[in-house]
């Protein structure tokens, strides 16, 4: 596939995922905490950021190339992936919040993958 063309696909997905979880978190803030499903569907979308930049941030050039195009891409992954685990912070503590009122009943696997992924990144 060509550079140019990943590159582009990359950062679309990139943007629509993130306009999905800017969404996802506008519904969560002053909302009730009992809507699980959106932290749900926002861990989900956390995952997913976590997964495509993981993808496309390598530090050795034989495996991502030396191309203008790819360390761009590197750039910004590297980069994104310190901006959704500086997010996945306020969505912890609004985790946290749901856990003491609800109890760990609304908690599912897809929730805590993400914040093993933020811890695992941004430590």
């Amino acid at each position: 596939m060509e550079d140019s063309f990943r590159f582009e696909e990359a950062m679309q997905l990139s943007r629509t995922i993130q306009s999905l979880a800017s969404l996802l978190r506008d519904e969560t803030i002053g909302g009730s905490l009992d809507n699980s499903g959106i932290l749900s569907a926002l861990a989900i979308s956390y995952s997913a950021l976590f997964a495509l930049y993981d993808l496309y941030c390598c530090s050795d050039a034989w495996v991502c190339g030396v191309s203008k195009t790819n360390t761009m891409l590197a750039e910004h992954s590297i980069s994104a992936i310190k901006e959704v685990s500086l997010e996945i912070t306020s969505y912890a503590v609004h985790l946290k919040r749901l856990i003491e009122q609800e109890g760990m009943s609304k908690i599912n696997p897809f929730m805590i993958d993400c914040l093993y992924q933020a811890a695992a990144n941004y430590a």
